[in-house]
């Protein structure tokens, strides 16, 4: 029998604050409350947030496991009862300059945690590189973060016209945050669905 297969779900959103990692380590949290096994995973690596929300310093991180500095295991760091985190590199090219071995170590690693956990959740910015674009276009759930400030929305549609043009073909799922009401998030809503 073949092990089961972790939901990955891919929150997005531009470099502006929208709260896309606030949203991706509650809904984490609150996954693991009702018994699934959650990853954490730091794809966006210019910022690092997530460790830092969470008030952790792990003394591994994914470049360390991708370059062969450390086993998965070591990258993995416990946050709470059915929470671990994979922290980001700290630094936001260091995903995108992946070549040949070193990639498919990381898609390795990543498909050998896929069996271990019930829902990967993954940080991935607004798809500033390659890497990003692929792990959002792989993954079977999209979530967009915005908020209704133009700058927020405009990151955003540029997201959905890059991941369109890639072949993404299934809905994304759009949170609209920090608002003042329903009102102002239907109308932001509204603007980004035409």
């Amino acid at each position: 029998m073949a092990a089961a297969s972790a939901r990955a779900v891919a929150v997005c959103g531009g470099p502006t604050g929208s709260g896309k990692t606030t949203l991706l380590t509650n809904l984490g949290l609150a996954l693991a409350d009702r018994g699934q096994r959650v990853l954490l995973f730091e794809a966006d690596n210019d910022l690092n947030d997530a460790s830092r929300q969470l008030g952790l310093s792990p003394p591994y991180n994914l470049e360390d496991y991708v370059r062969a500095r450390a086993p998965l295991e070591n990258v993995l760091w416990s946050v709470s009862e059915g929470v671990q985190l994979i922290s980001g590199t700290g630094r936001i090219d260091d995903l995108s300059e992946l070549k040949g071995s070193l990639r498919r170590r990381l898609v390795e690693g990543i498909h050998r945690l896929e069996s271990v956990f019930d829902y990967l959740l993954v940080d991935c910015g607004s798809g500033q590189n390659e890497i990003q674009l692929q792990l959002i276009r792989a993954a079977p759930f999209v979530v967009l973060v915005v908020t209704d400030e133009h700058q927020s929305q405009r990151e955003g549609l540029m997201l959905l016209q890059q991941l369109k043009a890639l072949g993404l073909g299934r809905p994304v799922m759009l949170v609209v945050n920090q608002t003042t009401g329903g009102t102002a998030a239907q109308a932001c809503f509204q603007r980004l669905d035409k």
